[in-house]
């Protein structure tokens, strides 16, 4: 290169870079933000979001490599681009403002009215407002190959790796920003600016380079040769698009069993494999290597990911230590990337645009897969189903082959792959001998049952499996029924945000006074494990006990019914999404749907910073008009109305094991249990009220998930 295509080539990586940097940050942003208002916290409701994001970014590819040839001044094309995205996170931050929880509800209402459903419903809203951003940002990489033949006058193919490499290292940082200084300092509608000033200075950037003078477009090549590559190598492309985003996302589920399922978890997990792939991409474009040593290496990822995850959960490594070893295969899955975009273009624009287009369509397909088939699965079936998969990039890869034998000989792996994925379906749960317990995947987590009957939820423990009376006194019971003792008269029915191990619903189920429960669980397969444990406590089988299998926000907007008491079950308050149900914007909905003396009940037990607890006191304040402090902080019982105060004795809990007894026997009602759980000692205090301003946890600004942060912050 002479040194004026050396300067203008840096100029547009940093361009690539910044405008990389921008879009990952928008992505988790956008994505988080179009949950809340229109999906929840369901898995589906999330796979189409992220459906959507990538086939906007698949359609700007194929537009983009198909309208390249042209443009007369591609570099003035991408900065109006960059303006282009810049100028939509401005208009989603400003609907993310708005308050469209009323106008949701009422949209959704009316769906469910008229039999539609909701998933289309999501999908529709998500597209909305994602398909012109995503678009346009899917042209970004067409438009800048097109730039760098044409105006650069770089003529080597290898360095549409380096183009792509260093568009990736931005989305690196973009993930690391978004997760240690936006969503955490400034939250959601405020990190939209920062993404704002990004795609601005690359736009700036861009339009320094733009005078330079554009060559004719590449006349496209139509000879057979040419043809059977490209046609082999989009579908090379292809299949590994979906095998890299299902093998990301087995990556995420391993990386929260071995890490637990934090916000930084995530956002490592992210950069990490974002990291490899790049490198491997840049790698590709500079070291001369055979496309098969990439796939024989993913081939062996494959063989050895699973007993490698299984011994990272038990041995001492920190989150950034474990992200970069489980996320090491998508160096390989970077350097078939580069080695593949990097071969026989002739017009660089509108070469990429096709196979970037063909690639994420394989990506799209991946998420797909993911949802229906591979989170159905554990770990170690997911990674053997990948492994007979991939076994399809060889013949592909293999270029000596024609078209239709290559897709022919690709065809066995792949219907044996489906066949084994179907036979593997067929079961609910699946036995780990290694590990000594009994696992229940689904899309929206994993269940483990241990040998000792602990049940660990995504890498966490919940509780053990309630037998008999076992669970008396235990946390999940007194979050029902220390609201059963304060609530002023009959608790006709009540509210359970989350089943758990069944300990809270069925302990609201033991008092006669409690005519219908109801529960909202996130997880199906709840059922398959009752039903797998026979001799454990299953409030199912009652005929007052109401199951709703989904999502507790969407269905508290779709269900207007009211409640004497809502109680929900613990969560980790630094787990990511947790502040979904710790929001003011949640606890107003909540408060909806209270009856005038109804009682909420909030898990608050800050096990990872006091600044946690504060935040939900301050954030419950902010809503209710009482709210109480009770078993040492562990809950909060807050409510509108008046409230009797629950208190205990020195024996306290002998009395209330002996009390339970007697209700699990149905011999006392719940009033009763108050006069024999009396004493000295208050386990209910009233507590003061926050002063004004304070802060709270908002769907804007997440910020109990980053304890670290709160203690920085709350006072």
């Amino acid at each position: 290169m002479t040194r004026s295509q050396r300067a203008g080539f840096w100029t547009l990586l940093t361009a690539l870079a910044l405008s990389g940097a921008a879009s990952l940050a928008n992505q988790v942003i956008w994505q988080r933000m179009l949950k809340l208002h229109f999906g929840g916290a369901e898995a589906s409701s999330s796979s189409l979001i992220v459906l959507v994001f990538l086939a906007g970014i698949g359609f700007g590819a194929w537009l983009g490599g198909k309208r390249a040839a042209r443009v007369v001044n591609p570099l003035r094309a991408f900065a109006l681009l960059e303006l282009a995205i810049a100028a939509c996170a401005l208009c989603i931050a400003f609907i993310g403002q708005l308050d469209l929880q009323q106008s949701t509800a009422t949209l959704l209402r009316v769906a469910s009215d008229h039999a539609v459903p909701l998933l289309v419903v999501y999908s529709t809203l998500s597209a909305l407002v994602l398909f012109v951003p995503t678009t346009l940002m899917g042209i970004t990489i067409p438009l800048a190959s097109e730039a760098m033949q044409r105006q650069l006058r770089i003529e080597e193919s290898e360095n549409i790796g380096v183009l792509t490499a260093f568009n990736t290292f931005g989305a690196v940082a973009g993930s690391l920003l978004s997760a240690y200084w936006l969503l955490p300092f400034h939250g959601q509608s405020k990190a939209l600016f920062v993404t704002f000033a990004l795609n601005g200075v690359a736009s700036l950037l861009s339009m320094l380079l733009a005078n330079r003078k554009a060559d004719a477009a590449v006349a496209p090549q139509i000879d057979a040769s040419h043809w059977r590559v490209t046609v082999t190598r989009d579908g090379a492309g292809l299949m590994a698009g979906a095998l890299a985003l299902i093998f990301e996302l087995v990556m995420f589920r391993a990386l929260a069993l071995c890490f637990t399922p934090k916000p930084h978890t995530f956002a490592l997990g992210l950069a990490s494999y974002l990291a490899f792939w790049s490198l491997g991409n840049y790698l590709a474009s500079r070291i001369r290597i055979p496309t098969a040593l990439p796939v024989a290496a993913i081939l062996l990822c494959f063989v050895a990911f699973d007993p490698l995850q299984e011994w990272l959960r038990f041995a001492k490594f920190s989150m950034w230590q474990g992200a970069l070893i489980l996320a090491a295969p998508a160096l390989f899955f970077g350097l078939l990337y580069g080695r593949l975009i990097t071969s026989d273009n002739a017009s660089f624009g509108r070469d990429v645009g096709r196979f970037c287009a063909w690639n994420t369509v394989g990506a799209c397909v991946g998420v797909a897969l993911f949802f229906a088939v591979f989170s159905r699965l554990p770990i170690s079936k997911s990674t053997a189903v990948l492994l007979l998969g991939s076994l399809s990039l060889v013949p592909l890869v293999y270029h000596k082959l024609s078209v239709r034998l290559a897709w022919t000989v690709a065809a066995v792996p792949m219907s044996l792959a489906v066949a084994l994925a179907l036979f593997f379906l067929q079961r609910s749960s699946f036995n780990n001998p290694r590990l000594a317990q009994i696992e229940f995947p689904s899309p929206n987590g994993l269940i483990e049952v241990r040998s000792n009957g602990a049940l660990i939820w995504d890498g966490l423990w919940h509780s053990n499996i309630g037998v008999g009376n076992n669970y008396v006194g235990t946390p999940n019971w007194r979050l029902a029924i220390t609201p059963l003792l304060a609530h002023v008269g009959t608790v006709e029915n009540a509210l359970v945000i989350g089943f758990g191990s069944g300990m809270t619903v069925h302990a609201l189920s033991t008092a006669p006074e409690v005519k219908r429960i109801k529960f909202f669980e996130i997880n199906t397969q709840i059922e398959s494990l009752m039903r797998s444990f026979t001799h454990a406590i299953n409030p199912l089988n009652d005929p007052r006990v109401i199951a709703r299998f989904k999502e507790a926000r969407s269905q508290l907007v779709l269900d207007p019914e009211q409640y004497d008491l809502i109680t929900q079950q613990p969560t980790y308050l630094s787990q990511s999404g947790s502040a979904f149900l710790l929001s003011k914007e949640y606890f107003q909905l909540v408060r909806s749907r209270l009856k005038p003396n109804g009682i909420f009940t909030v898990y608050a037990n800050a096990i990872d910073s006091e600044a946690q607890r504060r935040l939900i006191h301050n954030t419950l304040a902010s809503v209710f008009n009482n709210v109480y402090v009770c078993h040492a902080g562990y809950m909060f019982l807050v409510s509108d109305g008046a409230m009797q105060q629950p208190i205990e004795g020195e024996h306290m809990f002998a009395n209330t094991r002996l009390a339970a007894d007697l209700l699990l026997a149905n011999q006392l009602p719940a009033q009763d249990l108050r006069k024999m759980t009396g004493g000295q000692t208050d386990i209910c205090t009233a507590s003061n009220r926050p002063k004004t301003g304070q802060m709270v946890i908002s769907d804007d600004w997440p910020l109990v998930e980053y304890p670290e942060i709160a203690e920085r912050l709350v006072r």
